[in-house]
Parts: C-alpha cells; sequence; structure tokens
C-alpha cells in the first residue's frame, strides 16, 4: 500500500544521484513486494529502492497524504483541519496538541517542544527531538513555480499544447474525492489550466525540467520507508475508548459501489464514535447494527448511505462490511473479531461463548436458510452465522472443531446455542437453539453416512429426517419404531426442528403419528413457538388449528404473542388473540406484546393490538419505556399514529424522570415522530424533571432541523430549565452524544465539540434562536451567559458577531435558514470568524468569506454545483488556493 507516497532519500540510500541529489523528491508508482519499490523521480527518473530488502531503507517518508491516511476524530490546532490526512504530530508537553504535517514542518507551535510521530491511525508514537536543535532540509521538485512537461502517466491528449509544451505549477492541490496533497494544478502556455496526478494512485503525470524549492523538512523526524511496516487492511475500532487500528482507505478503495450488499458490524459504542462528523448518529442506527443493507451513494468523503430496514442512513464506510455471495459448499473463514461478530450476530440466530472456538477458522456451508443465515461446519461441530461473517476461502481446508473419534459421541456432541442473556430494545428478538442445532446435526449426518453407510431407527435419525424435510424417511422410521416420535436429541423433538423449518409434510406426518404439540425444548418453546421464531406462519396456522396450546409461555417469559409479532406473523397473531390471548403480558425484561411489535416495526401488529379491547397502552416495561415512548425513541410514526388514533391523551405521557414523548424524539432527532405528536397537539413546552423542554434537548444536542420545528410550532426560546439554562445556553454548551439516561449536565462541564460538522450546526441554531428573540445576554444560576458558557472559540465568536450585528433587528428576520443566509450578514461557513461576503452562482446564497469561497465546490445550504463566485462589488472571482505543503 506504498502507491503514491512522496518520498527523498533515506538513511541507508545508496544509488548516488539517481534521484537528482539530497532533497529532491519522489513518487512510489509501484510497489514489487519483495521489500523493493519503484520511485519515480520528479525530475523523470526512475529507480528501484530497497524498503526492507536486506535490512536498508533506501528512502524516507516526506509525505503520506496521497495515501489518504486519516486521522478520525483529529483536527489540527493550528489550521483546524479536521480529521486531516498524512503523519499525525502530537506535542509530548501540552495537553491533547496536534499539527498537521505542513504546520509541523513550518514550526508551528513551541519549537523547543518535542513532538510524537504518529505515522498513521494504530501506530506506536515515535518520540522526535525538539525542532529547535534538529537540522532542516529543503525538499526539491514539482512544487509551485516550476516548470513542467508531460510525464510517464499523462493520458490527457493535447492540453498541454502536444509534447514538449512547458507549463508551470500553480499549486499543489487534490486529485479526487477524499484524498490530499496528490496533484498539481498547471498553467500551460496555451492558456489551459488543469490539474493533473502526482502520486494519486501511484500516478505520475508529469515530469520537472526546470525544479522549484518546496517545505523545509526535518530528515531525522522523517520515517524510513519500510513496506513490510505498512498498513494492508482497512479495520475499525471495536472499542469505545480507543482504536487498535483505524480505516484510512475510503470506500471506493474498500470496494464499496452503489448496488453492493453491506452490513453494519460494528457494536453501538464503537459506532457512535465513528459517527462523530459523519452524519452524527441517533438511537435509532442502533437497529442496523447486524443487518444487511443496499449502497445507494457514496458521498465525497467516503461516507456511504444505505437502504436499511426501509430507511436510508449515512455510515462512515469504516463501519461497513461487503457481505459476500454465499453457496451451499463453499468454504469460508470466520472474521476473527470477537466483538464485530457478536455485532453481526443481532438477529442473525445470536451468540454464544462457543463461538470464539470458530473465529478465524474455516468451514464449510452446509445450509443456507430462508433468511440467508449460513450454517457453516467445522468437523463435527457447526455454527449458524449472519453471513456478513464469512471471508470466502476457495481451496482452504476446512478446520476440525471438537473431532470425536465414534458415531455415538458425535451425535452426543451436539450443543444447543444460546443467545446473550442480556437483551435490549434495540435487540429483542427470539431465538431457539433449533436453528444451530439444525446445522450440527447436517454434520453428525454426514458422520453417520461416512461411517454406518444404512442409517438404522434412532431419534438421532428421525430428527435429522425431520431437519431435512424427508417425509418418507420421518414416516418410515416411527412406521418401524413409533415410540421414538416424542424423543428428543438434545431436547428438541422431531415436530420441534420441523415446524421451525417449516416442512409442512413432516410436521402433517408426524401429527398423525400423534406427536406431543405441547413438549418443550430446554428452553421452555414448543412446537408452535419454534414456528413462530422460525417465520413460518403456515405451520403455525395448522398446529394452531390442531389444537395446540396458544398461551404458551417459555423460560425467558416470551409468549406466542410476543413471537409472532416480532416475526411479522400476523395472522397467527389475530387466531391467538382470538382464543383468549392476554395482550398485556410481559417477558422478562418488561415488554409486552404492543412493545415488540414496535421494535420489529411491525405496524400491522401494532393496529391489530392496539384494535384489542383489552389492551393497556400504559404498561412500562423494565427501562420505564411504556409503547409510546418506544416508538417516539424509534421515530417509529406509523406506530404512533396508530396509538394515538385510539388513545390521544398518552400524547404527553411522562416517565418516571418526566420525559415525555416529545423530549425523547427531540433526544433523538426523530422528525417524523416529532410531526406526528405535534399534529396531535403534544405541549411543546413540556418539561421533565429537570425542567428540560424538547428545545433545551434538540438544543443541546445541536440538532438544527429539531430545533427549527419545535420553535416554529411555538417552542419557548426564552424558557428556563432548573439552573435557569435557555436553550441557547444548551445550544453554546452542549455536545452531540447518544441518547439514553443519565444527568444531562453531568457531561457539559469541560468537553469539548470536535466536528466542524457540529460547530456549524450550533452556529446555526445559536443565529436561528436569536432571530427568533433568544437573549444573548440572559444569566444562568451560575451568572453566566450563552456566550460565556462556551468553551469553543470558533463557535463563541460567530455567535458574538451575529448577535451584535442582528440582534436589535431579529424579530424582523425571515422565518427559514435560507432567508437567514441570504438577507444577513452571517459568519462565514467553514471558518465562522470573517463574515459571509460572497455569492455562489446559480444558488445565489451567501455562506462563506471570500477567503474561504473556494474551499467549497458545492453550496452547503442547498447542495448545489458553484459556477461562479461573486464577490461584494458583483465581481466573478478566480481561484486562489489556501495552504498546501509547499
Amino acid at each position: 500500500m506504498a502507491e503514491g507516497l512522496r518520498v527523498v532519500r533515506g538513511p541507508d540510500w545508496s544509488l548516488g544521484n539517481a534521484d537528482g541529489g539530497e532533497g529532491h523528491v519522489g513518487t512510489v508508482i509501484q510497489d514489487l513486494g519483495n521489500g523493493t519499490v519503484d520511485v519515480l523521480w520528479d525530475i523523470g527518473t526512475q529507480s528501484t529502492c530497497k524498503t526492507g530488502k536486506d535490512g536498508k531503507f533506501d528512502l524516507s517518508i516526506l509525505d503520506s497524504a496521497p495515501l489518504s491516511i486519516k486521522h478520525i476524530g483529529i483536527a489540527c490546532d493550528e489550521c483546524q483541519t479536521n480529521e486531516f490526512t498524512g503523519v499525525r504530530w502530537k506535542c509530548s508537553l501540552c495537553a491533547n496538541y496536534e499539527l498537521c504535517t505542513p504546520c509541523y514542518f513550518r514550526d508551528k507551535h513551541e519549537m523547543q517542544h518535542p513532538f510524537k510521530r504518529i505515522s498513521a491511525p494504530g501506530y506506536q508514537p515515535a518520540t522526535m527531538k525538539k525542532r529547535s536543535i534538529s537540522a532542516r532540509s529543503r525538499a526539491i521538485g514539482i512544487y509551485p513555480g516550476a516548470t513542467v512537461v508531460r510525464g510517464k502517466h499523462w493520458e490527457y491528449g493535447t492540453q498541454d499544447g502536444g509534447p514538449g509544451s512547458p507549463g508551470t505549477v500553480v499549486d499543489i492541490c487534490s486529485f479526487g474525492a477524499g484524498c490530499n496533497r496528490n496533484a498539481v494544478r498547471v498553467q500551460w502556455e496555451n492558456g489551459e489550466k488543469n490539474v493533473y496526478r502526482l502520486g494519486s494512485r501511484g500516478k505520475v503525470d508529469l515530469r520537472c525540467i526546470e525544479e522549484a524549492p518546496g517545505i523545509e523538512y526535518y530528515k531525522d523526524h522523517l520515517e524510513a520507508l519500510d513496506t513490510a511496516g505498512l498498513p494492508q487492511q482497512a479495520s475499525a475500532s471495536t472499542s469505545s475508548s480507543s482504536s487498535s487500528s483505524s480505516t484510512y482507505i475510503f470506500s471506493s478503495q474498500r470496494g464499496f459501489k452503489e448496488g453492493d450488499k453491506v452490513c453494519v458490524e460494528l457494536p453501538e459504542s464503537a459506532l457512535r464514535v465513528l459517527q462523530r462528523g459523519h452524519g452524527g448518529w441517533s438511537m435509532s442506527m442502533a437497529e442496523c447494527i447486524g443487518q444487511h443493507g443496499t449502497v445507494k451513494k457514496i458521498e465525497t468523503n467516503g461516507d456511504v448511505v444505505i437502504d436499511c430496514l426501509d430507511n436510508e442512513w449515512r455510515f462512515n464506510y469504516q463501519a461497513l462490511r461487503k457481505v459476500p455471495t454465499l453457496q451451499v459448499g463453499d468454504i469460508v473463514q470466520i472474521v476473527s473479531d470477537e466483538d464485530k461478530v457478536k455485532a453481526m450476530q443481532k438477529k442473525h440466530g445470536g451468540w454464544s461463548p462457543d463461538m470464539n472456538t470458530a473465529l478465524g477458522k474455516c468451514g464449510k456451508i452446509v445450509k443456507i436458510d430462508s433468511d440467508g443465515d449460513v450454517a457453516v461446519a467445522m468437523g463435527s461441530s457447526a455454527f449458524v452465522f449472519n453471513p456478513a461473517c464469512c471471508i470466502p476461502a476457495p481451496g482452504s481446508k476446512p478446520d476440525n472443531i471438537g473431532q470425536e473419534s465414534d458415531t455415538a459421541s458425535s451425535v452426543d456432541g451436539l450443543a444447543s446455542s444460546t443467545v446473550d442473556d442480556e437483551r435490549t430494545e434495540d435487540s429483542q428478538e427470539d431465538e431457539m437453539d433449533v436453528a444451530d442445532l439444525f446445522a450440527r446435526l447436517m454434520v453428525a449426518q454426514m458422520l453417520l453416512s461416512h461411517q454406518r453407510g444404512v442409517f438404522a431407527a434412532s431419534s438421532d435419525l428421525l430428527v435429522i429426517a425431520a431437519s431435512r424435510g424427508d417425509a418418507s424417511q420421518v414416516q418410515k422410521i416411527i412406521k418401524q419404531q413409533p415410540s421414538l416420535v416424542n424423543e428428543k436429541v438434545k431436547g428438541i423433538t422431531a415436530l420441534i426442528i420441523a415446524s421451525h423449518e417449516g416442512h409442512k409434510d413432516v410436521v402433517e406426518v408426524l401429527l398423525k403419528a400423534n406427536a406431543d404439540k405441547e413438549i418443550r425444548d430446554e428452553k421452555g418453546n414448543t412446537a408452535l413457538m419454534a414456528a413462530l421464531m422460525g417465520k413460518k406462519e403456515e405451520i403455525a396456522l395448522l398446529l394452531i388449528s390442531s389444537g395446540s396450546k396458544v398461551d404458551v409461555v417459555n423460560a425467558d417469559r416470551r409468549t406466542t404473542l410476543h413471537a409472532a409479532v416480532v416475526n411479522g406473523a400476523n395472522t397467527a397473531l389475530k387466531e391467538m388473540l382470538k382464543r383468549n390471548c392476554d395482550p398485556n403480558v410481559k417477558d422478562s425484561w418488561g415488554d409486552t406484546p404492543l412493545h415488540d411489535a414496535i421494535i420489529a416495526k411491525n405496524n400491522s401488529g401494532v393496529s391489530i393490538l392496539v384494535a384489542h379491547p383489552q389492551i393497556n397502552p400504559k404498561v412500562a416495561n423494565n427501562k420505564g419505556h411504556c409503547p409510546i415512548h418506544l416508538a417516539a425513541m424509534k421515530d417509529d410514526d406509523m406506530s404512533l399514529g396508530i396509538i394515538l388514533n385510539k388513545f390521544p391523551n398518552l400524547k404527553d405521557i411522562q416517565k418516571k424522570d418526566g420525559y415525555a414523548p416529545l423530549h425523547l424524539v427531540a433526544l433523538n432527532n426523530n422528525i417524523a415522530a416529532a410531526k406526528v405528536l405535534i399534529k396531535a397537539n403534544a405541549f411543546i413546552n413540556h418539561v421533565n424533571g429537570q425542567k428540560l423542554t424538547p428545545l433545551h434537548l434538540a438544543c443541546h444536542q445541536g440538532y438544527l432541523d429539531m430545533a427549527k420545528l419545535l420553535v416554529e410550532n411555538g417552542a419557548d426560546v426564552a424558557s428556563e430549565d432548573k439552573d435557569k439554562d435557555t436553550p441557547l445556553h444548551l445550544c453554546m454548551a452542549g455536545r452531540r452524544s447518544g441518547a439514553g439516561g443519565g444527568d444531562l449536565f453531568a457531561a457539559l462541564l469541560g468537553l469539548q465539540i470536535t466536528s466542524e460538522q457540529e460547530i456549524k450546526d450550533r452556529v446555526n441554531i445559536a443565529c436561528f434562536l436569536i432571530s427568533k428573540g433568544a437573549s444573548v445576554t440572559c444569566q444562568n444560576d451560575s451568572g453566566k451567559t450563552p456566550l460565556q458558557v462556551c468553551s469553543v472559540d470558533k463557535l463563541r465568536n460567530a455567535v458574538a458577531q451575529f448577535a451584535k450585528q442582528n440582534q436589535p433587528a431579529a424579530s424582523r428576520l425571515a422565518s427559514s435558514l435560507a432567508d437567514l443566509f441570504s438577507l444577513l450578514p452571517l459568519p462565514c461557513s467553514v471558518c465562522m470568524e470573517d463574515i459571509s461576503n460572497v455569492t455562489f452562482i446559480p444558488c445565489k446564497h451567501k455562506v462563506t468569506c471570500r477567503k474561504c469561497c473556494f474551499k467549497r465546490e458545492d453550496c452547503p445550504l442547498c447542495n448545489q454545483t458553484i459556477q461562479d463566485r461573486i464577490d461584494q462589488n458583483g465581481r466573478k472571482l478566480v481561484r486562489d488556493e489556501s495552504c498546501n505543503l509547499q
């Protein structure tokens, strides 16, 4: 992964003046894979250099930015570039002070302070000596002012005026989305000006005939290029507190394209961290964990928009894994990361501790069920996995896990999988031992077939035949030994597994043989529960009509109603309600079937339950959530509408902490649900136990659209909480976080906003609130104004400037944010220091200053492509690029 690196001669340089001399710069154009690379020097010569071969290192890395090595969540404290590319330089003496490579080499910050070099996310920091006592060298090559002609990888026809025509390098820039300092802009003598590759994907379009001086650098602070030590695989952090490795390969390089099937592979804690600055986080996103979606769009910064669970979501590309296309008989390797596998197993059979033995191992796919989950056999063991947990490994040999010496022990060793004991509202689902047992039975069958050749009637063979849907074999075995019909294999009967797998012919044979419909497995599930959990509604209806008990409660206190709504078996749900099943029964987590219907987004199930004459929609689960609270948190506007249509008085029902549904939608930025509640006349200024209104919460989280919706529907911008903080106070002092319980204000002290997008959102919210009459001079209980509680200089300065210029006329401002941008001298949306004074054409929005107007290719307000930029005097502006590594 060295192609594109900008390099200079290194510690073991042995090629004379092949590079043109000390300080001359080149580009790695090919990693030869044997500890050597090919380098194309800016002067046009090419060399093969050692990068670890024989323990020698001919090169040092001058700049790794062309590789898109990106430091997630880190900003340069000098130039304020967020999530910059290239090497990260961290001050050893100052807490949390970071520099990008250009600022470090330009001697920003204290020269007497030693720094640590962090080459890529997850790399061990290397301590540098002080810059004040370090020798400097000057880079020479293709830099602004250099004269160039077409080079090795030229593919642009006669843009340059023809072979040998010279041009002048204007500046260093980017070639393609998500990269930096991998191209230059050239002005040709024929008047053409275009951008050409200088490291982009290892390509160099130009050759230098007259070099120019570039940046000065500290030679001893550069890292020797060791291709064996470069990151080879993109991976995402699975820890909320630290990252052992981090992706710097953008989604297009990771193999994502529109139409791909992908899976969200990270647990919630890690996903929340990655979403900062990449579309943000809402509680509803947790439902996507482990689920498959389709790529709809790839953003310019690498973020991926996917269609998942009937909604579109924007994810950091590091949170996604491509789902392979698999077939029975394929050899696959299981992902080795336990946290990721646990996350991806959500709603795909769950996780059990014995799966640890399969991580990183190879196995053979023996079955693919109707949901696409795969049964993977490894020796005498087998497991059911989300296909996203599988990496195709053609030609590999399956591993043996738990191999036994004889057939009896193989079958006796069948162990049932379990799910995590802890269940949350984001992952409530019904699991059975049947799915994993099926895979194990397939393995047992292969072993039996190999060792015996001919089957003798036994309970093992009966359950195997039932699991395969072999009705004739089942009938034959029962005819030989009728007493086997109710025998169990590891707690599961033939009827239970046939019901779960949906083998109607087998179920009918077993029922005719008087199979006991009420025998339970080790978790208390009957055949009816198994059919519902297996999403086999036709079988469930057959069992109900055959007299199966419908009021079954398993070991987790889950009932047939719970199983029906979770798995969309709404016809069976109606039949069981007709047979007097209790619609308000709670499971071990306190959830009723109505809770589960909302969690499963089963709106038809919600309608059926709400219409039942005995339904009690005020029943709260163990977390204190009534169904309407859950619908509010999930942004389930359909379920909200159904419940409120029959029970309109629930619109303001409070939890024990005083949170009403409107608080919950505001905290989670659930716009659709908010509109339903507002239409139902929910009290817009409802206060919770801390006297927080929904507007307080929206402003604390930095949700612009939610804040606007609430204010436009009567929310009081001057309302005060128990500490006399107004929404503007919380906007200025808050920090976006995941929704959840706990003291909201415990998070307000000492926290810094790191996302540039969040800062911009808060500037816009504050300006909007001020335009609606919010005061910047009101004091809270601590005697502080909104500006005084703000610890982010950019945010405070931008809002102070707006308030100073526009507070007197605030009441006359237009109500929409678009009008606000076009009519008022707002702070620049990029630097937030100067006034916006450049108008974008064609949209005519004025949202940046002159200095920053070329840092955007599309308008941040309307997303239209910018064709021209006009200053306050009506003159068309010409690009004047900002700071580059020169």
